[in-house]
């Protein structure tokens, strides 16, 4: 059995150092320009979802302009970003799991399952892509691309901020115990 090598402070820096700025100009840029067009916010900034009327009536405020913005300068960001994000939870995850004091039980349990909660947030993040998409290209009426879309950014809200309540609550328990070990010694 081989040991797998540990995840290094560097390793997560070095994607964090790729993900923020992809985050930064989405925010600040792209999604920062919708609302400033349609006086709301887009779809991906409404973490308790949307309704038919809501998602209509952005699309009409929007405009062929701010349609065009989201389809050709979020979704590409946004291709990009949940892969990115995955891969900083993954990362710092695994190398949250190496500075704990215990192999097994909390927190290492939690960080393991956080790290797979990463990767299905980013699986909703794209659904919602896909749903945006097909708003926004008039693929499929409304009420039944709405639904989709809407739950997929719930989910996308939810185990993002599960992820990150894991990571929170599993630091503060290694910091405690290192701190307790080094009170010990």
């Amino acid at each position: 059995m081989t040991k797998r090598k540990q995840t290094s402070g560097r390793q997560v820096l070095a994607i964090l150092a790729l993900a923020l700025p992809i985050y930064l100009m989405m925010v600040l840029g792209p999604l920062a320009w919708m609302a400033d067009i349609a006086g709301q916010p887009a779809f991906d900034l409404r973490p308790m979802g949307y309704s038919v009327a809501e998602a209509e009536a952005l699309l009409t405020a929007l405009g062929e302009k701010g349609r065009a913005l989201y389809l050709w300068r979020q979704i590409p960001l946004d291709l990009i970003y949940p892969a990115l994000m995955a891969a900083v939870f993954w990362t710092l995850c695994r190398w949250l799991e190496s500075k704990s004091q215990i192999s097994a039980g909390f927190p290492v349990a939690e960080l393991r399952f956080a790290r797979w909660l990463g990767l299905v947030a980013a699986a909703a993040d794209y659904s919602e892509n896909l749903g945006v998409i097909l708003m926004l290209s008039e693929a499929l009426p409304l009420p039944v691309i709405v639904p989709f879309a809407s739950a997929a950014t719930i989910a996308k809200s939810v185990l993002t901020t599960g992820v990150i309540a894991l990571i929170i609550a599993a630091s503060v328990a290694i910091w405690r115990q290192s701190t307790r070990v080094s009170t010990m010694e």
